[in-house]
C-alpha cells in the first residue's frame, strides 16, 4: 500500500515536472519568435532610414543652390555647390559655426532673425 501511494505521489511528481518544463520551454519559443521579429522590424526600419538619407543627400547634393545644415551653432554639413562657393572643403567646413560663413551684420540681419527665432516660432530649432 505504501509503495502505490509513494508510486502515485512520485507519478504526480514528474507528471508536474513535465507539465511546468513544457510551458518553460513553450515561454522561451515565445520569447525568441518575438525577439527575432522585433529585431526583424528593427532592420526594416534601419533600412528604410538609411535608404531615405541617401535619397535626401542624393537631392541636397544635386541642387545648384548652395545647402548648410547647421547643428548647435555649428556648421555640420555643406553641399558641393556651398562648398564651391565658399571655398571650403568638407572637413573644414566642420570646424566653422555660423557666424564664421554668415558674418552678423546689417546685411544679414534678416537671415540672423530668422534663425535665432524661439523653436516655438518655427517648429523647432531656428532656420532660413
Amino acid at each position: 500500500m505504501k509503495t502505490k501511494a509513494i508510486l502515485a505521489v512520485l507519478l504526480a511528481t514528474v507528471g508536474m515536472a513535465v507539465l511546468i518544463s513544457s510551458a518553460v520551454i513553450a515561454l522561451l519559443l515565445f520569447v525568441v519568435q518575438q525577439s527575432l521579429r522585433i529585431d526583424h522590424e528593427r532592420q526594416d526600419v534601419e533600412n528604410s532610414l538609411r535608404e531615405s538619407t541617401e535619397r535626401y543627400r542624393s537631392l541636397v547634393e544635386a541642387t545648384t543652390e548652395g545647402a548648410l545644415l547647421v547643428i548647435d551653432g555649428r556648421c555640420r554639413y555643406a553641399n558641393p555647390t556651398l562648398l564651391q562657393m565658399l571655398g571650403f572643403g568638407a572637413r573644414q567646413i566642420e570646424l566653422l559655426e555660423l557666424a564664421d560663413v554668415l558674418p552678423r551684420d546689417r546685411a544679414n540681419e534678416a537671415a540672423w532673425a530668422r534663425v535665432e527665432r524661439p523653436a516655438a516660432e518655427t517648429g523647432g530649432s531656428g532656420g532660413l
